[in-house]
């Protein structure tokens, strides 16, 4: 298949080890650090939110809304760490 690109988001094991316990960010640096290696993958865009912060949330709402405008689907949001309790139980690990 030509011209298709994955974008690879959470690295899940390497040998002997699995990283459900690192928080996003880390798993999108450290497959930012490789991905240019192999010319089938892409970069995923992401932003870390502070949502007690205001700015934060302003500045991630206006980075959607240029994302969609520029004919993008939009973006997922996570919980910082894949496998997250909430007061209720299990968070979703990703709401798109």
């Amino acid at each position: 298949v030509e011209n298709v690109k994955l974008a690879p988001f959470q690295l899940l094991a390497t040998a002997n080890t699995v990283y459900f316990d690192r928080p996003h960010v880390w798993h999108l640096e450290m497959l930012g650090r490789y991905l240019g290696r192999a010319p089938s993958f892409a970069g995923t865009a992401f932003r870390a939110v502070d949502l007690r912060d205001p700015e934060s949330v302003s500045a991630a709402t206006a980075w959607w809304e240029a994302l969609t405008a520029a004919g993008g689907e939009g973006m997922v949001v996570k919980p910082e760490l894949p496998v997250t309790v909430g007061k209720r139980g299990p968070l979703q690990p990703g709401i798109k």
